[in-house]
């Protein structure tokens, strides 16, 4: 049989309250006999020393005990428990006497019934503690149950200093009476009742905590079940601030992640499927028309092959790159560099296209090197990254400015260009993969949105940062700040 999470922790609170029933029942069992036992100890000893104060008071009264020998009505009398009342045997130890005939009850008046009321028997005498035996002082019996005094507790009776006789207790153990042990027993039931009672609270509790306990619990699995599945939309309300509250709260964020990270992917395979078609579609048709003999092999379409041959190698690299960058593998070799010489070869290599495309190129340097640890390719690729950027999407005649600076152990480098900006609702998601601003940045200009994203990776390894936000020149700023090296 297999229990469920609900039916585990319904046992593990039944079972522990349970316990603390059962520890508690036979704790109040142990302290009702302790402490009742303490009680009928105390009242016998009271009763016992009321007993030996009366014996002294008729020993002196007489001399010796011989009023006392095999007496046992008197004895009686003073053996009787409870308080001292008229029945108590006067000090001289004589029996009260008989009443006078005088001394009758009247008459039962008319209508007046005598006895106990109808349906009751006649009245229980009352239940008494067993007697106590009286010993001489040579421990000899005088009235009383003939018992041992080698196994009867003894008490010494002291008249003026002199020890003239003994109490000898006749109970086998507890001095308990008939009411004594009903008392008893009914407080043990109660104790057994009462632990039965929270038993059956305990079970109460237990499956309703459990259920409520396990309510969101549930839902958080049949959720997680649903997202396995690929139900990224799956999400789980929030009602509570505590553990299970924040494990839901991380399972709505993961939901979101995952279907985010979904939505990435499949944007990523149209994209990519489209940027290699086109390349490729362009090739195709090249190839087709040299073939049939349409267009004749040229320089101009030789060019042209190799342009889009280059736009599938970049593509590639691009690929390459970040997927190298997602596993760690993109290596780093990290030595100072000056980062003015090194903007200074990525513009050598820009400069002819700039100027064929009508875009001015402003380099503002610092008169004295900065230096930064980096790794020269990778920086390299990101200034030809942001160059190529700037070239394709600024309209001309446009312009771009280049500013480098230094600032508390930090160098900044600036990439303005001119018109078209970039919505600043946009600018965040410049840096994602294949993203691309289709109103001002079309395809046919554009790359595969790829670019930015990898410049964001290089940037990032050489614990630097790279934001996008609006340039004063009316297009797009990206500013870069990279650790100097002293």
């Amino acid at each position: 049989m297999k229990f469920g999470v609900t039916s585990k922790l319904f046992l593990a609170f039944l079972v522990t309250n349970v316990a603390i029933a059962l520890v508690v029942a036979v704790s109040a069992q142990i302290a009702v006999k302790t402490g009742f036992r303490s009680y009928v100890n105390e009242r016998e000893e009271r009763r016992l020393s009321s007993l030996s104060d009366a014996l002294v008071d008729a020993y002196r009264a007489h001399g010796d005990w011989e009023f006392l020998r095999g007496n046992e009505a008197l004895w009686r009398s003073f053996n009787r428990p409870g308080p001292p009342g008229p029945e108590r045997p006067p000090p001289d130890g004589r029996p009260p006497p008989p009443p006078h005939a005088n001394d009758r009850p009247p008459p039962p008046r008319a209508n007046e019934r005598r006895g106990p009321p109808p349906g009751e028997g006649p009245p229980r005498p009352r239940s008494v503690p067993p007697t106590a035996t009286l010993l001489d002082a040579q421990q000899h019996l005088i009235v009383g149950k003939d018992v041992s005094p080698d196994t009867s507790p003894l008490r010494p009776i002291i008249v003026d200093g002199v020890n003239v006789g003994w109490i000898a207790t006749t109970y086998p153990g507890e001095p308990f009476d008939r009411t004594d042990l009903r008392f008893q027993e009914e407080q043990l039931r109660a104790s057994w009742i009462i632990a039965a009672v929270a038993v059956l609270l305990a079970a109460v509790v237990a499956i309703l905590l459990a259920r409520r306990l396990l309510v969101p619990i549930k839902r958080l699995a049949n959720a997680t079940h649903r997202l396995a599945h690929g139900e990224y939309s799956t999400r789980v309300s929030i009602n509570t601030s505590d553990e299970v509250g924040q494990l839901v709260a991380d399972f709505n964020h993961l939901a979101v992640t995952l279907e985010k990270n979904e939505a990435l992917r499949r944007q990523f395979m149209a994209e990519i499927s489209h940027e290699l078609r086109t390349p490729l579609a362009v090739l195709a048709g090249e190839i087709e028309a040299l073939e049939d003999g349409i267009r004749a092999p040229t320089p101009a379409s030789l060019k042209s092959l190799r342009a889009e041959v280059a736009t599938l190698a970049k593509l590639i690299d691009d690929l390459y790159d970040l997927s190298l960058a997602d596993v760690g593998a993109l290596t780093y070799r990290l030595e100072k560099l000056d980062v003015i010489e090194l903007l200074d070869d990525a513009m050598q290599a820009f400069k002819e296209r700039y100027a064929e495309r009508n875009v001015a190129l402003d380099f503002e340097r610092s008169k004295k090197a900065l230096h930064v640890d980096g790794d020269a390719t990778r920086l390299l690729q990101l200034f030809n990254n942001l160059l190529e950027n700037s070239l394709r999407y600024t309209g001309p005649p446009g312009r771009l400015r280049i500013t480098v600076r230094n600032d508390q152990n930090a160098v900044h480098i600036d990439f303005q260009d001119s018109t078209p900006a970039v919505p600043e609702s946009l600018l965040p998601r410049l840096f994602e993969r294949l993203f691309r601003v289709e109103s001002s940045r079309s395809r046919e200009r554009g790359g595969a949105g790829l670019g930015l994203a990898l410049c964001q990776t290089i940037v990032e390894a050489h614990a630097g940062r790279i934001v996008a936000k609006p340039s004063p020149l009316g297009g797009l700023w990206i500013e870069i700040v990279l650790p100097g090296s002293t």
